[in-house]
């Protein structure tokens, strides 16, 4: 039995786990997974033997053999698991849109003959499913509902997308990040004059799309052939309405 997922909503499948009495070379030990490699995908022998012949249970067991690993054996360290979220690829491994089970051989008691159809004779189920898991929000959001068939993170943070991916339109007075090791977005201080932003790698924050006839980085100077209007406030919509005026003698 191989378990796998796809991160693409089941266009491509990669394997989590391999399922086997006999894994043959396929990363088998347990050891394989550490610290530095959260992330391993091993083959497990533990769930097949021949008993038991129903009721038993196959685990992908993600507490007990890879966040142990952080939160030590009292399971409490959770700062650590947090900080391996974001240094190792343990995050990763476990993100995915799908899931997918692949019986690929009945379990058998041996006396099966080799060409014969026997096979056809060793069959077997699978009663219940349990998943625990929760959206991909990049830390951003704690709920999700569904739209178009998939989930739509509730964005917090100033962050906007389905997985919350990207700052909102007058967020980016810097670069978006995820998780909780960001500082929340703040937005960029346009005086009012502009609805977007955009990060600026030169200039370290975030570059006002100005309008009401404004300029600059922040929107503080009029354009050419404008002048402010003193009487006005600057984040005033109408503040550089003002258009000089050629008096000839």
């Amino acid at each position: 039995m191989i378990l796998e997922k796809s991160v693409d909503f089941a266009n491509t499948w990669t394997p989590l786990q391999y399922y086997n009495k006999y894994c043959h070379g396929k990363n088998k030990t347990n050891d394989l997974i550490t610290a530095e490699t959260p992330d391993a995908v091993i083959c497990t022998d533990r769930y097949s033997t021949e008993v038991p012949y129903s009721g038993g249970t196959v685990k992908f067991d993600v507490r007990n053999d890879r966040f142990v690993l952080f939160l030590g054996p009292s399971y409490a360290d959770v700062a650590r698991l947090y900080e391996a979220f974001e240094t190792t690829n343990l995050a990763r491994f476990l993100r995915m849109t799908n899931l997918r089970i692949r019986l690929l051989e009945p379990a058998t008691d041996g006396r099966e003959k080799a060409g014969s159809g026997d096979l056809v004779k060793y069959h077997y189920a699978i009663s219940d499913i349990t998943v625990y898991g929760g959206c991909f929000c990049n830390l951003h959001g704690k709920y999700c509902i569904k739209k178009d068939d998939h989930l739509t993170c509730q964005c917090q943070h100033f962050t906007d997308g389905v997985n919350c991916e990207r700052c909102l339109p007058l967020y980016n007075n810097k670069l978006w990040k995820p998780g909780s090791y960001l500082p929340v977005p703040y937005g960029c201080d346009c005086h009012d004059h502009a609805d977007v932003c955009s990060y600026n790698n030169s200039l370290g924050f975030g570059v006002c799309h100005c309008l009401h006839n404004t300029t600059g980085v922040r929107c503080d100077r009029c354009k050419d052939g404008y002048y402010d209007r003193p009487e006005l406030p600057m984040n005033h919509s109408s503040w550089c309405n003002g258009k000089y005026k050629l008096i000839v003698y």
